[in-house]
Order: C-alpha cells, then sequence, then structure tokens
C-alpha cells in the first residue's frame, strides 16, 4: 500500500450535492417520521399527489400513486442483439461479463439484462439513475430534472414522486421488504431550501404498494450533506461532507439509525488519511464491510493510481484490494453497488456523471481477486428476475 500520508483530489471527490451545516450523530435519529401522500382536488375530481404533497398532474384523471409498470423485458425487443463488447472505450481492465441480470443506464435511457446474450430497452432517452422495482418496474431520474422521480410505464414516462417549488430530490436506490408481495421502498434524498440558511436534507423512503413516505434520517443542511451511492437493502454508507470536511456512516434504513461512524468522534479534513479516515470516492456495504474506491497517492504523495479498498468496520483494518493508474481526466469513480461476490465501480469521463459520458463499469470478483469490465459502457444497477 502506498504511503500512509494520502490526499484526496477535490475534482475526483466532488460528487456530492452541497448542502448541510451538522453531520448526523449517533443519537440524532429518534425514529423516522411516516406521513401519509395527501390527497388534493382538481375539478372536483379526486387526485393522488406524490411524495411531499405536491399534485403529479393536472388532469382531473384519477392516477395510481404507485404506477405498475407494463412493460416487459422482451415485449418490442424479440430480436435484440446478443451483447458485443465495445472496442473503442477506455478500459481499466480487460473485458469481462455483466454480473449477472442487471440494468445499464445513461444517455442512451435504461436496458435490461436477464440470463440472456440481450439488453432490451426499457426507458427511452437520457437517465441519470435508475433502479429495478421487480414487478413495479424501473425507477429513473431524467438529467436536469431534480423534481421528479419517474417510473418506466406502457405511455413513457409516469411519475412516481415529485417535489414542491423549493425541493430537490435524487433517487438513491430501493429496499425490499420481506413480505409475501416484496414490497419496495424507493430511497431518495429531498432538499428543502427557502433560503439558504433554512437548507434541509433528509434521506426518505417511499413505499410502493401504500404511498406512504417514511422521512428516516435529517442528513445535511446549508454548505453540507450527504453523499449515498446505491442503496440496495437495510443498511447503507452515508459520506457525509461539510465544506472540508468529512465523516463516513452505516445507516439503517428501515429506522433511520445511524448506527457507526468512522471516525467515531470528530471529522476527517477532506484528503487526510488519518487513523479512522476512510479515502473513498465510493463506498458500498456488504454485511460488516466497506467497499471503497478512491485516490491511492504514492510516496511522494502524488496521486498517479486508484484503489480499491475492503474496511472491515468491527476491526477497522483497511485492505488496498487492488489499484489502477490514474491521471486527471482519464476516469473518474461515481457509483459503486456489491451482489454475489462482486464490487461493481461505476466509471464516467467527469467526477460529475451527468456532465460526461458513462465508461465500461470495473467488476472486481471478491473471492478471485480478478478486475474486468463490462462489456458495454453504462451505469450498472442490480436487476431482478420477474
Amino acid at each position: 500500500m502506498a504511503s500512509q500520508q494520502r490526499v484526496r483530489l477535490a475534482v475526483a471527490m466532488a460528487l456530492i450535492v452541497a448542502g448541510c451545516t451538522n453531520a448526523p450523530a449517533e443519537d440524532a435519529a429518534a425514529g423516522p417520521t411516516t406521513t401519509q401522500v395527501p390527497t388534493t382536488n382538481t375539478d372536483q375530481q379526486s387526485i393522488t399527489t406524490r411524495a411531499d404533497g405536491t399534485p403529479s398532474s393536472s388532469s382531473s384523471a384519477s392516477a395510481p400513486s404507485a404506477p405498475v409498470a407494463t412493460t416487459s423485458l422482451t415485449t418490442g425487443q424479440p430480436d435484440a442483439p446478443a451483447i458485443q463488447p465495445e472496442t473503442d472505450v477506455f478500459r481499466i481492465a480487460p473485458v469481462g461479463t455483466l454480473p449477472g441480470p442487471v440494468i445499464v443506464y445513461g444517455p442512451d435511457g435504461v436496458r435490461q439484462s436477464f440470463h440472456t446474450p440481450q439488453l432490451a430497452q426499457v426507458v427511452e432517452g437520457p437517465v441519470s439513475s435508475a433502479v429495478d422495482t421487480y414487478l413495479r418496474g424501473t425507477v429513473y431520474q431524467r438529467p436536469g430534472d431534480d423534481r421528479r422521480i419517474f417510473v418506466a410505464g406502457a405511455d413513457g414516462d409516469q411519475e412516481l414522486l415529485v417535489a414542491a417549488e423549493n425541493q430537490t430530490i435524487r433517487l438513491v436506490g430501493i429496499r425490499i421488504e420481506p413480505t409475501e408481495d416484496n414490497t419496495f421502498h424507493v430511497l431518495y434524498v429531498r432538499r428543502t431550501s427557502s433560503t439558504p440558511e433554512l437548507t434541509k436534507e433528509t434521506l426518505r423512503s417511499y413505499n410502493t404498494e401504500t404511498g406512504v413516505v417514511t422521512e428516516l434520517l435529517e442528513t445535511g443542511g446549508w454548505e453540507s450533506g450527504t453523499d449515498f451511492d446505491y442503496i440496495e437493502g437495510e443498511r447503507a454508507v452515508g459520506r457525509w461532507f461539510g465544506e472540508a470536511f468529512t465523516r463516513t456512516h452505516i445507516i439503517n434504513t428501515v429506522t433511520g439509525e445511524v448506527e457507526q461512524s468512522f471516525p467515531a468522534e470528530g471529522e476527517c479534513f477532506d484528503g487526510e488519511f488519518a487513523e479512522g479516515c476512510l479515502p473513498f470516492t465510493v463506498a458500498g456495504l456488504s454485511g460488516n464491510t466497506i467497499y471503497g474506491f478512491g485516490p491511492n497517492p504514492n510516496d511522494s504523495g502524488v496521486v498517479d493510481q486508484m484503489a480499491l479498498y475492503r474496511f472491515d468496520t468491527a476491526s477497522s483494518e483497511l485492505v488496498e484490494l487492488i489499484s489502477f493508474p490514474w491521471d486527471n481526466g482519464l476516469y473518474y469513480p461515481v457509483d459503486i453497488w456489491v451482489r454475489s461476490g462482486t464490487v461493481v465501480v461505476g466509471l464516467s469521463t467527469t467526477p460529475r456523471p451527468e456532465d460526461g459520458e458513462p465508461l465500461p463499469a470495473l467488476l472486481y470478483d471478491i473471492n478471485g481477486g480478478e478486475a474486468t469490465t463490462a462489456p458495454i459502457s453504462g451505469y450498472l444497477r442490480t436487476g431482478f428476475i420477474s
């Protein structure tokens, strides 16, 4: 491993929406606040409003609180070509295969894959974030639209969540409730700001069955906020940033409880590789292990590599698993998730993915220690077989 005197690249770390004044603390969560999505009236006809109380449409027709997508993986795509590896793109590792059923999203929309040699188009047009919710369809956001979250339907974009005029929302993942119907909760971050000083950021959960929104935890405010990479499950990694300081939390997505923080007390200076400070640009959780991808400076303090790290939250042991050559402008990690023994790191040509183009994702086999890249460019998320 390179020198312990590690520094972060400011440009590579600038992946979080600005906001907030205080980091979430272990005793800050008194329990989630649950509210039923309210109802309003238009032309004497009751319509269902989306989360945060904003009507999804001015139409007098009734709309379901959680529309069920009617698009299938194969409908309209019976002759989809087999996946062929792209040859004219930058790769940080040799080409591999897609890690099971996934959705692939980016400027070309959303495509979905089963255990077949095909990708089926699910959503047309540019997409900035997407998650698969099994029978509820694909939930996604469009670039430049930070007030609406959509679900794929037979008629195209169907609004699932709409923020008020002084709010923004950001899709960050899902949680499956272990019920007979496998209820899905859409997880998102909402920022409310009537004035900069009163800015409030919260992690929220939307029940796709009942339309109930639960505020889990306050995660930010003015000049600070929390960055979540892809969440899939009942626990998630949140990386809080406030001005020049940072702290990493493990958060329960059911109760909103902050279970652990690193460092346990205090904060880290952004770019500091001190005891308890984690050098991650993106981070994902698997059990009690955090997998993070971030800068790996040489002994002179120059960042000429990026590395995939493993951090044991019980022992606080940090291990560098594998590193890759890096130079400013070559590639940037923007997303990460772990499933079935594979770490998937989303890569972009720019620090902010909406400003650049997706590259083939890094795929790391935890058991074998082998690194490959996805055959095609795009950001990958877990897909579920229906």
